[in-house]
């Protein structure tokens, strides 16, 4: 939730934080812990839709709140980068809600099915979908189903920052050039 005391009153309203805090809270009440894909009827496509809802759902709130939380950490940086991620998210989920939509209008089950189990597949579903139990019930975590997988990813990403420092070096090492080439190369004061 977003501290009132933390926020300037010229960056936002009290009532606009109670606004979020109010939409963090909802978002928050929709969370569960396990879905049971098929219906009674043998039915699969809605459980599907409710999967494909909760893995958006929790990569919503788990960036909303690491955005809000790394800004006080003075990493404001990540903070935008968390918040271009909700952008990107609430961008694809609306592009799956008209996609849905239209094909609900006028597709076969079959049709409906096929598309709403591709999108199952996905990074976001498979990050929060922490396991499968008997039945087909899905169970979910904000953290993922292997910290120790994702620390590994987050070493490896700081790892190619070597290319990045030999790179950096490479442009450093052209700069005493380009400055003598701009003293040679200056115009002429009149």
């Amino acid at each position: 939730m977003i501290e009132p005391d933390l926020i300037p009153g010229r960056v936002l309203s009290r009532q606009s934080i109670a606004d979020l805090n109010a939409l963090l809270a909802s978002l928050n009440a929709r969370k569960v812990e396990r879905i049971a894909v098929m219906e009674p009827n043998g039915f699969r496509a809605s459980g599907l839709v409710k999967v494909f809802n909760q893995a958006h759902l929790r990569r919503n709130l788990v960036l909303a709140e690491s955005a809000y939380g790394l800004f006080f950490l003075q990493k404001g940086l990540v903070s935008l980068m968390a918040i271009r991620s909700i952008y990107e998210t609430v961008a694809a989920y609306l592009a799956f809600e008209r996609e849905f939509t239209a094909i609900m209008e006028g597709g076969s089950l079959q049709a409906i099915f096929e598309f709403v189990k591709n999108r199952t597949r996905m990074g976001t579903v498979i990050y929060f979908r922490v396991e499968e139990e008997p039945g087909e019930v899905i169970v979910f975590s904000d953290s993922g189903p292997d910290p120790e997988a994702d620390l590994q990813w987050i070493l490896v990403g700081i790892k190619l920052l070597e290319h990045f420092e030999a790179a950096l070096d490479r442009v450093e090492a052209l700069l005493p050039a380009l400055s003598t080439r701009g003293e040679a190369e200056k115009p002429a004061k009149t």
